[in-house]
């Protein structure tokens, strides 16, 4: 009885009656309310339409005629809920009444008093009253019968569904769920995976084919289960690893036959042998300590262990182990892997962290260790040790010239004539670029540093043929000794790139030692590249002028902008000490900006004082020259100032022409299409090849003052002032003669045709202001 309680037809039924019952009392109250609302609804109407007999009583009354008053009484009457009827006049009397035999048994539903209004043509007046007493026996008869007649179909049509429901249910729901019942009975054995045969084509069925489905998929999976164990074990005696299972005493159980091969072992053989018996060399209190790890932790990861292979040669294996260490009774599952290939892949590796890839020499990683550890030992020892830095001279322009392809050719050559000066125990590495080192350890003499520096200079000026051409390059070594000079490698290496740094400033292919004033030129040096950094910021720069005078009449035709740093500490600083450093450090870019913008704003500011062919001529470096934005600046700054760009004077070097560079060439085409001047400054110092004149779009040739300091005196340079200013003409350009200082020079130089000049005969630079009041007091023409 309890279960048939707990059962889901019960449980339907009971609420299926619940269902009921609540429907009913629903039914009940919305069919009450829905009367209610007709009842109040049929009272408005009526009273409503008795109000309509006041009018009809209007005419009657005015005239006191009975007989049609009392017409209209007994016609409202014969409406069974009116209980009464009575007509007064205008004073209130009562002339007429009639009423009803229930007046006194029934409840009065409401009562009507209206009054009587009489109008004609001439007047409008109330005649008397009209009042109606309404019972509501009629009206609620009405109401209570429709309750009766609604409940009654509510309740015959809910018996109906719920009978339906209940049938409904035990035969769709209840048969379906037996048979369904059935089969998972049929399937608890675990061997048996029944189906319903019975086919439904509503939930049911799809219920029964989803359970059919299931019930294929758990015999699939159960197959393929099956045929996974098989798998594993096929796959675990094939796999190329070498696997095995061990017990908790450390014996090997079991072992897939791969790994039996791959040692060269039976079965038989292997089975029961203890871990400490298959390991090669191996401590047997590590392996216990692994074993301990194991069944602890139940994982041991990484153990390196040695064994004897099939060809009997010793393998490196890291052994991977895992188990239950709740259950260990199950033993553990161990792969053993041959790191043998892995530690040659690594030894490759560290190579190549510790060597550089075009030259094969110790990079500057190598370097430092080797050289920390030599220091080590000569402090040890209390020996010497000599530390090289060596730089190629000119490397920039072969990469430029002939490509970076033939640059990595010269720096395998190069890094083999650097092992070729040094003993075997010597250390060359290569710290980058075309930068060198040397560690030469274990010195008796200091002397035999500088040896080895003068045959890396003799080496390295020999000449490279590669790709066809023979190049030629130089070198500059500085040299650092320990302990005298420094005893960490990071100071030994500084100190010897100081040397180097003075070596290259004092003209290149040369060596030199560290000397403590070089320190000290260093950390000028660096604190100069600091006010550098700083200087545009701090408006420490400001530009001077140097007048061009056309030399035959002296008029003034333009001016060369020079850049001067104004230092509130160190004074006017020469270009010559700050501009290599800004080369270097890059800051040559904002700073050479800064000068085009501010030469152009002063030429701005003297434009209604100087003639319309007045020019001024900035200098710009090759960095600048190169950079993406040169082009850019130039026009938006001669746009902002409306200068003609005539009025502009770009000069640049030789070594500039050199690189022959498409993008160089392309810069100039511009240039020279937008109208600005382009000259080459201190011609006749560098290369000063022909081809490059003829090929770029000059306008002006600057001769450098070399030639002009000694031109009276010296035959050759006269003429080769003669012959340059000749050509110059003959390529219909404008040679501007820098340096000239005296009379005689001028003199010299007006015989030769020379057109016009600068130098400190005419004027030093000058800032803005004595400039202006110097040359442009009047306008010039």
């Amino acid at each position: 009885m309890l279960q048939k309680l707990r059962s889901v037809q019960f449980k339907f039924f009971l609420t299926l009656l619940l269902g009921t019952l609540l429907a009913l009392v629903l039914a009940y109250l919305y069919s009450s309310q829905r009367a209610q609302l007709q009842f109040e609804q049929q009272l408005e109407d009526k009273q409503r339409a008795l109000r309509s007999y006041a009018s009809l009583l209007a005419e009657p009354v005015w005239n006191f005629n009975e007989m049609a008053i009392s017409n209209i009484q007994r016609s409202l009457m014969q409406d069974q809920d009116i209980l009464r009827v009575q007509v007064h006049d205008e004073g209130g009397h009562l002339i007429a009444e009639l009423r009803s035999d229930l007046f006194d048994d029934q409840p009065i539903a409401f009562n009507i008093e209206e009054p009587i209004i009489y109008s004609n043509a001439h007047i409008t007046q109330r005649a008397g009253t009209f009042s109606v007493t309404v019972g509501k026996a009629s009206l609620n008869g009405q109401v209570r019968n429709q309750i009766s007649e609604l409940m009654l179909m509510l309740g015959l049509l809910i018996l109906v569904l719920a009978l339906s429901v209940w049938w409904l249910h035990s035969r769709m729901i209840g048969a379906p769920l037996r048979l369904l019942m059935e089969a998972i009975g049929r399937s608890g054995n675990g061997r048996e995976f029944a189906q319903v045969d019975q086919i439904a084509d509503d939930e049911f069925g799809e219920i029964f084919s989803a359970f059919n489905q299931m019930q294929t998929a758990i015999a699939d999976k159960h197959q393929a289960l099956a045929a996974s164990e098989r798998r594993f074990r096929t796959l675990y005696h094939s796999t190329p690893a070498l696997l095995f299972s061990m017990a908790r005493d450390g014996s090997v159980q079991h072992a897939s036959e791969y790994c039996l091969s791959y040692l060269g072992l039976e079965g038989v053989e292997l089975r029961g042998r203890r871990l400490e018996q298959l390991f090669d060399n191996d401590d047997p209190a590590d392996l216990q300590q692994m074993q301990t790890q194991l069944w602890r932790q139940g994982r041991v990861r990484g153990w390196a262990v040695t064994i004897r292979g099939e060809r009997n040669e010793p393998l490196e294996l890291l052994l991977d182990a895992v188990c239950d260490p709740q259950a260990p009774e199950l033993g553990a599952l161990a792969v053993m892997s041959d790191i043998t290939s892995l530690k040659r892949a690594h030894r490759l590796i560290d190579h190549q962290a510790n060597y550089d890839e075009l030259t094969e020499l110790p990079n500057r990683t190598m370097f430092r260790k080797t050289l920390q550890r030599e220091l080590n030992r000569q402090a040890h020892d209390q020996g010497m040790l000599a530390v090289l830095y060596i730089d190629l001279d000119h490397f920039k322009c072969v990469n430029d010239t002939f490509g970076h392809a033939t640059g990595d050719q010269l720096l395998q050559v190069a890094a083999r004539r650097l092992q070729s000066v040094v003993r075997p125990r010597d250390l060359v590495a290569r710290l980058g670029g075309d930068e060198f080192a040397m560690v030469l350890s274990g010195l008796d003499d200091p002397g035999y540093a500088e040896q080895v520096a003068s045959r890396i200079l003799t080496r390295l000026t020999t000449p490279y043929h590669l790709q066809d051409s023979e190049i030629y390059v130089s070198g500059s070594v500085g040299i650092a000794m320990f302990p005298t000079d420094a005893e960490c490698p990071e100071a030994l290496l500084q100190k010897a790139d100081i040397a180097m740094y003075r070596a290259k400033q004092e003209g290149r292919n040369r060596f030199g030692l560290f000397l403590p004033e070089h320190h000290q030129a260093a950390q000028e040096r660096l604190q100069m590249e600091a006010v550098l950094r700083r200087a545009l910021d701090e408006q420490l720069f400001e530009l001077h002028y140097q007048p061009i005078v056309e030399l035959a009449s002296g008029r003034l035709v333009g001016a060369e902008a020079l850049i001067r740093l104004n230092h509130p500490q160190l004074g006017l600083v020469s270009p010559a000490q700050f501009i290599p450093l800004a080369e270097e450090s890059g800051l040559i870019v904002p700073i050479g900006n800064w000068v085009l913008q501010q030469a152009l704003a002063q030429l701005t500011q003297w434009r209604d004082r100087v003639g319309d062919a007045f020019y001024l001529s900035v200098n710009v470096s090759s960095r600048q020259f190169q950079s993406s934005q040169f082009l850019r600046t130039v026009e938006q700054t001669l746009a902002r100032y409306k200068l003609e760009p005539s009025r502009l004077m770009v000069e640049i070097t030789e070594s500039l022409l050199m690189q022959d560079s498409d993008s160089n060439e392309r810069v100039m085409e511009r240039l020279s299409r937008m109208g600005c001047r382009i000259a080459i400054d201190d011609f006749g110092t560098g290369y000063s090849a022909l081809s490059y004149l003829q090929k770029f779009p000059l306008s002006t040739l600057k001769i450098d003052r070399s030639f002009i300091h000694d031109c009276v005196e010296c035959e050759v340079h006269r003429g080769l002032v003669e012959a340059i200013v000749a050509m110059g003409r003959s390529l219909k350009l404008t040679v501007i003669i820098e340096g000239i200082e005296n009379d005689r020079q001028l003199v010299l130089l007006n015989r030769m045709q020379c057109q016009l000049g600068q130098g400190y005969h005419f004027s030093r630079p000058l800032d803005a202001q004595a400039f202006a009041e110097r040359y442009l007091a009047v306008p010039v023409v």
